[in-house]
């Protein structure tokens, strides 16, 4: 069973996630989709950043096991909120009878994708437990794994004192994931991509 939550607006087409939206949450049943809850989500007064993400930690709450979520447009703090609890997101127009089929199909396509056994991709040691991954050649096959199946495994286990990171960009789950975990990143930006040293301070003081 997959549960796929739809922002919407009045008239029941998607829309961008913003100040004033319903969400709806459908689910494949035997004759097709059904519409198993819906919710009104108003920001109201509380405008801050704060109290947008109390309203938002409040819709996570509803949403419950559904992981899969759609809008016409899903960006800023609503993006990092929801990619940080590791929703798929689906960027799509018009009425959901026009696209939850094919999100559907996709989605259970990837997750054979995922079954299928792959070479293993880990942080080289380059010395006295600091590391290094050139995460543009992961990037550039794409039958690979996403930087978060390769890198917060690796995070989490916390047995290094840095990890320098080749990348195009920095993955937009670190914004979350590095500051639950007490790691911190520096950048250097160069022409043809960024290098970017994620360190792990906890690391040294255990040592002692």
């Amino acid at each position: 069973m997959m549960d796929i939550a739809v922002v919407m607006d009045t008239q029941g087409r998607s829309s961008a996630f913003g100040e004033n939206t319903i969400i709806r949450i459908y689910s494949k049943g035997e004759g097709g989709w059904i519409m198993k809850d819906e919710m009104n989500y108003r920001i109201g007064q509380q405008k801050t950043p704060v109290g947008i993400r109390n309203g938002l930690k409040e819709v996570g709450e509803w949403l419950g096991e559904c992981k899969l979520m759609i809008a016409s447009e899903i960006s800023g703090i609503y993006y990092t909120y929801f990619e940080g609890l590791q929703f798929n997101i689906w960027e799509m127009e018009g009425n959901p009878e026009e696209y939850l089929d094919y999100v559907y199909h996709s989605e259970l396509e990837e997750q054979k994708k995922e079954t299928v056994q792959m070479k293993p991709v880990t942080p080289v040691l380059v010395r006295d437990a600091s590391y290094y991954i050139d995460l543009k050649e992961i990037m550039s096959d794409k039958t690979l794994l996403t930087s978060k199946q390769v890198l917060l495994p690796f995070f989490k286990e916390g047995k290094f004192k840095q990890i320098i990171i080749d990348c195009d960009h920095i993955p937009r789950w670190f914004e979350n994931e590095l500051e639950e975990m007490n790691l911190r990143a520096e950048v250097q930006k160069f022409r043809d991509g960024m290098k970017v040293t994620v360190f792990n301070d906890v690391y040294e003081i255990v040592e002692e």
